[in-house]
């Protein structure tokens, strides 16, 4: 998924984000959730959404944020970061700490904007930052996430499956968004 940025669509990014929370919130099958997220602003050593403004006393949660209650927005991103009980942000989950994703360094960092938010039953092995990023496709590093034999689920690897395709060799992936659809509800 792509969320829009706030400093643009700042209502639209927030209604985004609250309505995939709760489409997330009425699923009962284990679910995955990957993109750029444009949020929060900061993850280490605490989380910093771009509701906060940093005082003298520390970070704290503006009034308002390009005319949305602060507390709503700031409710926005850090919901999404765990839509429900059982996901987690998998890069932390499994390392422990955060990482920079966003190479353009938006003040401070580390800048994770772009995520794989995992039901625990279906987390992966391992996940890491791609070595090299093709400069001209994004300032964005991907993510590369890996399981153990035996994981995913069948049900999760029946959805992979039918997600990605390759074409007479070819080198370009299709997403069929009907077949996740159908397996995920």
């Amino acid at each position: 998924m792509h969320v829009p940025p706030g400093s643009i669509y700042g209502r639209t990014k927030i209604e985004f984000l609250e309505a995939v929370i709760s489409g997330l919130s009425t699923r009962e099958r284990p679910q995955l959730l990957v993109g750029y997220f444009n949020c929060p602003q900061f993850m280490e050593p605490e989380v910093v959404t771009w509701a906060q403004r940093l005082g003298k006393d520390g970070w704290y949660v503006r009034k308002t944020r390009d005319g949305i209650d602060g507390s709503r927005w700031d409710a926005a991103e850090r919901s999404i970061l765990c839509p429900r009980a059982d996901m987690k942000v998998a890069f932390k989950f499994l390392n422990g700490v955060a990482i920079d994703t966003y190479l353009a360094k938006a003040k401070g960092g580390p800048n994770c904007f772009d995520h794989m938010i995992a039901s625990v039953s279906i987390m992966p092995s391992t996940i890491r930052v791609a070595e090299s990023v093709m400069p001209k496709l994004s300032d964005h590093a991907a993510l590369v996430a890996e399981w153990a034999a035996g994981r995913p689920s069948q049900s999760l690897t029946h959805v992979m499956q039918s997600l990605v395709l390759q074409r007479n060799g070819s080198r370009k992936t299709y997403f069929r968004t009907d077949s996740l659809n159908r397996s995920l509800v």
